[in-house]
This record gives structure tokens, C-alpha cells and sequence, in this order.
């Protein structure tokens, strides 16, 4: 390399050094000072990626962990209200046998009775207090009967209802679209409409593997919180099926349906309702849910035929008679379809509308309506069923999996078949004895169970515990720096900068000692 007065190499190699070992002692600042190792996907893509979503996740399994721990709780303030219920229950089973005694006179009973109806009404004061946060623990939850509209079954489709907040009669459609794989369920049976649609493509593509249907026991659970419903699909469900309100015109060359389209009843279908729908001829599959009308023309009118339990109404005009064919719909703007109802008579199903109802001659054909498809009612039975509670204890919506559904049993008195119990006779103390072994063997089960799931509930905490720990450790060799490196980093890269600064001391004085030199000369 020359020795120049007009460039000097030196000192330009030396404040690239400087400069390089700069950034570097900066870095390593940076990372001591922080505790991380990358800070940008540029120093470590790959490393950023995975150490960020096992942040992700194990934030979202310490909010699992605490929901188990929550679990626990719960659980043992029902174990402790259940000792209390089966410590009462011993009581009045002694005071059963007591009653029951020969020597025992009917006043003495009526005495001992007391104390037995007055144990009766804690036990239900017990049942109807213990609480866990708000939540109401052994008072039982509501029971129901199903009565379809179509075999859901057939479409792999199951609904149960979930949540506490429907005491009464609930009557639910169901439809299904699989260009979006969108489940939806709509409460139909009156005042404001509540519907819920859940895209089911994560969940179906998690079970069954993407683009797949489920098979062998395969199921996916569907919650819909809005309407307090669960709904649940099985091997028979395609997923590249339609469950939606299409109508199928075959109504021939001279008959015109021009654009039909089919109208569900949105908020008038009671359960008495979808019971009639049921006693409605073969007209109405009960597989599928389809209404199969024959579609008449003649002489310029069109009719469609009667079905035993069903009537028309055209254009809002009301209700027909039960079984008899419609009136002339030619022209029309709307047919309204109405279900026999025994307790209102006549209920509207659905509506049929079209651009326009024409003919263009004499012809017979059929129009095929999705009348009850998807139609499911709840028929409310009593508030003695168990309790069912659902705890997220994963990172996903698999149930089973992510999602634990624990158990408690109602107690009250009713639901232990002690309500009308009374031991103001001896024989009446005698069923006493009888239905408080029952009830007792009952709550030694009800303890048991929920001992069970207190157990697994603990042992999930405990696993997501070791699951956290070594997330948290692959996530920290991934992002935390090395201190024990990164300070030998720094140490070495400042001697290396003081060097560099000496050297460019060095390089700097070139010129002055060539100048010198040429003074000289």
C-alpha cells in the first residue's frame, strides 16, 4: 500500500473498526441493560417467532391455570355444602327410625315431625344459597325435552341446552352454510329474535384435519352463549352440505314461480307448534324437514294442495281451512303457511313470496319447502337437573381437550324425593327410611363424583404448571441474553475499541510526520 499525503488508508481502516466495534458494545449494552437477546426479527427471525408465541401461549395458559384453580374452589364449597345436606339427612333418617317406633304415639311424631320438616327446609335453604361467585351451585338446573322438526340426527347435528337462563319453553332453528362454513342458531319462539352464527371452519379443521369431516367418534361442540344452547356435530355432518331455506320448484313448463323464496316465522313458533308440525302428514319428511306441496293450474288459477294440520293465507288475508287447498295464488305476492296449534289454534310456519305466481296454461307440478328444517324445540320439564359448569383449561375450544365440563348435582329436597315425605305416621316414617337411604346413597355418589372432578381439575393445574415452566424456559434460551456471554462480548469489544481509537491516533499523525519529512528533504 502507498504512503499518501492525499488519502490516508489507515485511518479510514481504523474508523471502520471503531465504528464496527461501537455498534457492538452498543448491542451488548442494549441487551445487558434489557435482559434480551433480539430485538428486531432481523438479528433472529426464527428465534422471534417461536419465543413470541410461546409468550402467547403461556399467557394464556396461566389464565387456564388459574380457571382450573377457580375449578377447586368451587368444588370444594359444594363438597362442603354436600357434608352439611348428608349430615342433615343422617339426622332426619334418625328421626324417621324414631317415628317409626311402636311406642311412639301419633302426638310424640307430630312433635319429632317438626324438627323433620324444619331440617327439610335447610336442606333446601342449603341447595338454594351455596353459591361460588354469583353462581348458584346445588339448586339445580333446568331439564328438557326435544321435540324436531326434522331428524337433525340424519344431518349430524345435536342441540342441548346449556344454560340456566331458559326456564321455560324454547324453540330454536338451525341453519348451516357451507360456502362459509357459518352454523347458525336462531331462538324462534317469540318476542325479539336472538340469533348467533359461529364460523365452524377453526374448530371443524382442529378435530377432524383441514378441509375434512369428522369421523369414528370425531365431535365438534358448538357453544352459543347468546342463546344458551350447545350444539353438537358428529360423523353424519358434511360440512360441504347447505342447511338453508332453499325451495325447489318443479312446478312445471306452464307454471311460473318466478324467484320463490321461503320465509321461516321468525318469532311466533311456540313448542305447541313444532308438536304440530310433527303430527303433519307424509307430505312433511321428518327426515329432512321438507314440505312437498302439489302445485295445480287450471283455467288461469293456481292452487296449492291441502295437507292434513297445515293452511294457507294469501297476502296476509289470514288463515284457511285446516287440510283444504289454498285459494287462487295467481298474482299473488306472498302465501303465508300456517301449523294446527292446540293451544292457539293456528300458528304461522313460514311464507312463501315470489316476484310473481303465473300460469300459461293447464299443468301440475310440486314446490318442495324447507318448512321445518332445522326446527327444534325445548320443552321445559323442571329445575331438578344437575348442574353442568364449563372450564377453559387449554389454549383452544376442543372439548375434552381445552375444555372441562364439571358437574354438580342438585340436592333440594324435591330432587331428593323428600318434599312430600312425613313421619306424622308410622308408616309414613317407614317410606321416610326408605326414600333417606336412597337420598343418601345418592349424595355419597354426588361426594364421590365431585371429589373425582376436584382431583382431575388439581391435577390439570399441576400439569399446566410443568407446561408454563417449560415454555418459559425454551422461551428464555430463545430471547434472554447471556450474561455470562454478553458481558465477555463487552469486555472484549471495548478493549478492542480503545485499540482501534489508538490506532486511528496512529493513522491521524501519518500525514503530520510525511509533511515533516518533506520539510526535510
Amino acid at each position: 500500500m502507498p504512503v499518501s499525503i492525499v488519502s490516508n488508508l489507515s485511518s479510514q481502516y481504523a474508523q471502520s473498526a471503531i465504528r464496527l466495534r461501537n455498534e457492538a458494545v452498543s448491542d451488548s449494552t442494549q441487551r445487558l441493560s434489557s435482559g434480551s437477546r433480539v430485538f428486531s426479527a432481523s438479528e433472529d427471525a426464527a428465534a422471534l417467532a417461536v419465543g413470541t408465541g410461546l409468550k402467547i401461549e403461556n399467557a394464556a395458559l396461566n389464565k387456564a391455570r388459574l380457571n382450573a384453580t377457580g375449578g377447586v374452589a368451587m368444588l370444594q364449597v359444594a363438597d362442603g355444602a354436600l357434608g352439611s345436606v348428608q349430615d342433615i339427612l343422617v339426622r332426619l333418617k334418625t328421626l324417621a327410625t324414631q317415628a317409626s317406633s311402636g311406642n311412639v304415639s301419633d302426638s310424640e311424631r307430630a312433635l319429632v315431625n317438626q324438627e323433620f320438616s324444619a331440617l327439610k327446609l335447610e336442606l333446601d335453604r342449603i341447595a338454594g344459597d351455596t353459591e361460588f361467585n354469583g353462581v348458584s351451585l346445588l339448586a339445580g338446573s333446568a331439564q328438557f325435552s326435544y321435540d324436531e322438526g326434522h331428524a337433525l340426527s340424519s344431518d349430524g347435528i345435536s342441540l342441548t341446552v346449556k344454560s340456566d337462563s331458559l326456564v321455560a319453553d324454547g324453540v330454536f332453528r338451525i341453519s348451516y352454510d357451507s360456502a362459509t362454513e357459518a352454523l347458525t342458531a336462531t331462538r324462534v319462539d317469540g318476542g325479539v329474535t336472538t340469533s348467533q352464527t359461529i364460523d365452524m371452519t377453526a374448530l371443524l379443521d382442529s378435530v377432524a384435519g383441514v378441509g375434512q369431516n369428522l369421523s369414528g367418534a370425531e365431535t365438534a361442540k358448538a357453544h352459543f352463549g347468546t342463546l344458551g344452547v350447545e350444539i353438537t356435530l358428529d360423523n353424519a355432518f358434511d360440512r360441504s352440505s347447505d342447511l338453508l331455506n332453499t325451495v325447489t320448484d318443479n312446478t312445471g313448463a306452464n307454471i311460473t314461480f318466478d324467484t320463490p323464496v321461503f320465509t321461516p316465522a321468525g318469532t311466533s313458533l311456540g313448542i305447541n307448534a313444532v308438536e304440530g308440525l310433527a303430527l303433519v302428514g307424509p307430505a312433511l319428511s321428518a327426515v329432512s324437514g321438507d314440505l312437498t306441496l302439489a302445485v295445480t293450474s287450471v283455467g288461469g288459477a293456481i292452487t296449492l294442495g291441502g295437507v292434513a294440520g297445515l293452511s294457507f293465507g294469501i297476502n296476509g288475508g289470514g288463515a284457511g281451512t285446516s287440510g283444504a287447498a289454498s285459494g287462487d295464488i295467481a298474482g299473488a305476492a306472498t302465501v303465508e303457511i300456517y301449523v294446527d296449534n292446540s293451544d292457539t289454534g293456528k300458528t304461522l310456519v313460514g311464507t312463501l313470496s315470489a316476484t310473481s305466481f303465473s300460469t300459461g296454461g293447464d299443468d301440475t307440478g310440486t314446490v318442495i319447502l324447507p318448512l321445518s328444517q332445522g326446527l327444534i324445540g325445548a320443552d321445559f320439564i323442571d329445575l331438578n337437573g344437575s348442574r353442568t359448569l364449563t372450564y377453559m383449561v387449554g389454549t383452544g375450544v376442543i372439548e375434552g381437550q381445552d375444555l372441562i365440563n364439571v358437574t354438580v348435582p342438585t340436592v333440594s329436597s324435591d330432587a331428593l324425593n323428600l318434599a312430600t315425605q312425613s313421619i306424622t305416621t308410622q308408616s309414613g316414617a317407614d317410606v321416610a327410611i326408605t326414600a333417606i337411604g336412597v337420598a343418601l346413597d345418592t349424595i355419597a355418589q354426588a361426594r364421590a363424583e365431585v371429589g373425582a372432578q376436584q382431583v382431575r381439575l388439581e391435577q390439570v393445574a399441576a400439569t399446566i404448571a410443568i407446561r408454563v415452566e417449560n415454555n418459559e424456559l425454551a422461551k428464555s434460551a430463545l430471547l434472554d441474553v447471556d450474561v455470562a456471554e454478553e458481558i465477555t462480548n463487552l469486555s472484549n469489544n471495548n478493549a478492542m475499541l480503545e485499540v482501534g481509537v489508538s490506532m486511528l491516533t496512529q493513522s491521524n499523525r501519518l500525514p503530520q510526520i510525511l509533511m515533516q519529512m518533506l520539510r526535510n528533504a
